[in-house]
């Protein structure tokens, strides 16, 4: 067994589809998909033990914008909105320091810009 996780990166490991929303993996690209894998690590060995390993194979659709939207809405609802997406394939790396702005951004919003005690 095969300990441990590859993390497919957009547009180099994983693949980008521009308009394609389907939902199932089609088996030219999985197999794309581990022939990149294997060629920047090896050490997962071959291409029949890497198939063998696999448990399960997901697609996730990841919309994106020219920007991401970070932002408290005012406008648009009676209500206020914390809006945080079109990251694209970057999610998983962006999606830490993001969320952890935009709850900087809700805090202030709701209970106003603390000062520094010093």
């Amino acid at each position: 067994m095969i300990f441990g996780y590859v993390i497919i990166l957009y547009g180099f490991i994983g693949t980008a589809i521009k308009g394609d929303w389907s939902t199932e993996a089609k088996p030219e690209e999985v197999e794309g998909v581990i022939d990149r894998c294997l060629a920047i690590v090896p050490e997962l060995g071959s291409k029949a033990r890497v198939k063998a390993e696999i448990s399960h194979v997901w697609v996730g659709l990841r919309p994106g914008r020219k920007e991401v939207r970070l932002e408290i809405d005012l406008k648009t609802y009676s209500v206020p909105v914390a809006h945080n997406y079109g990251h694209g394939g970057s999610g998983w790396t962006l999606h830490w320091g993001c969320a952890k702005e935009l709850g900087g951004l809700v805090i202030d919003h709701f209970y106003g810009k603390k000062k520094a005690k010093l």
